[in-house]
């Protein structure tokens, strides 16, 4: 097995050589025995398995362990993967971590974020998840998984738990608040465009559903949703009834929503928007029609 040597050590050997120490004396400080691997990284720009490796799990746990706490990026990944992925920690540590998305230009970008964040790249296929066919972007690191549920994503059917906006979002700044938005409504948020009175009217809003036993939760999920939004100056409507749906296994579903008017999309566009690009082109398109933009 080849041996697997840190970022630490790595930056330390570079900062030796800025100093102009060279290989041997570095090799003494850091106590590599073997001269030859601070031959490669400071003369022949090679780096440490465990920072150029991708889905090696050495490299997952340091890129974890060095992740910038609280980010932006990570408020994202919390609202897309709550609201159209999946996380599951099996008994014997197996883990998966998926995302849904009927664009692959979506699929591939979150790809991206997650190589660069996590040193991890997923699996993509071709899916059917039951309403529609699209792509499922899927990780399988436990490493991964375990991290990704301390910061607040929820495990199993999410239908089926009570959960909330984590307290590190709700008390963020507005890049965190306005990342994790972004990132739900990426996934489950809508622009809809209807007729009343010889008129066309657009909203944009997001609809939640849940077991009919935890129908409370789903509201308070929403309204806390709706807080951030406000929070950009943008007034939306109360959280109302959505609906019921009956799931396949005879279990029944309570929805709720709520949406805010056209005269908010501007704020929406400039400060919160959406990552999905028929959704992002479509609010553009509504701008333009009424030149609030």
């Amino acid at each position: 097995m080849k041996n697997i040597y840190t970022p630490k050590q790595y930056n330390k050997a570079m900062k030796l050589k800025k100093q102009g120490l060279g290989s041997l004396k570095i090799s003494k400080i850091l106590k590599i025995k073997n001269r030859s691997v601070i031959e490669g990284w400071i003369n022949k720009s090679r780096k440490p398995l465990s920072i150029s490796s991708i889905n090696n799990p050495l490299s997952i746990i340091n890129k974890i362990n060095n992740i910038e706490k609280s980010s932006a990026e990570l408020a994202y990944i919390v609202g897309l993967i709550n609201g159209d992925g999946h996380l599951q920690i099996k008994k014997d540590k197996s883990a998966a971590v998926s995302f849904f998305s009927k664009h692959i230009e979506e699929i591939k970008n979150i790809d991206k974020l997650f190589i660069k964040l996590f040193s991890i790249r997923g699996h993509i296929y071709k899916d059917n998840n039951g309403y529609n066919y699209g792509y499922k972007l899927c990780f399988t690191s436990i490493y991964l998984a375990e991290y990704l549920l301390s910061i607040g994503i929820v495990e199993g059917k999410k239908i089926k738990q009570e959960y909330s906006i984590p307290n590190w979002i709700m008390k963020g700044d507005k890049k965190i608040k306005a990342a994790f938005l972004r990132g739900i409504f990426s996934a489950e948020g809508f622009i809809t465009k209807s007729k009343q009175n010889k008129a066309i009217r657009y909203r944009a809003g997001i609809t939640q559903y849940k077991d009919e036993k935890i129908k409370e939760n789903c509201k308070k999920y929403l309204e806390q949703i709706k807080n951030l939004v406000e929070g950009f100056g943008i007034s939306c409507s109360n959280v109302h009834y959505d609906g019921i749906k009956k799931r396949k296994d005879g279990g029944i579903t309570q929805g709720f929503k709520f949406t805010f008017e056209k005269n908010g999309f501007d704020k929406f566009y400039r400060h919160i928007g959406f990552d999905n690009i028929h959704k992002n082109q479509r609010i553009l398109e509504v701008l333009k029609e009424n030149k609030s933009f």
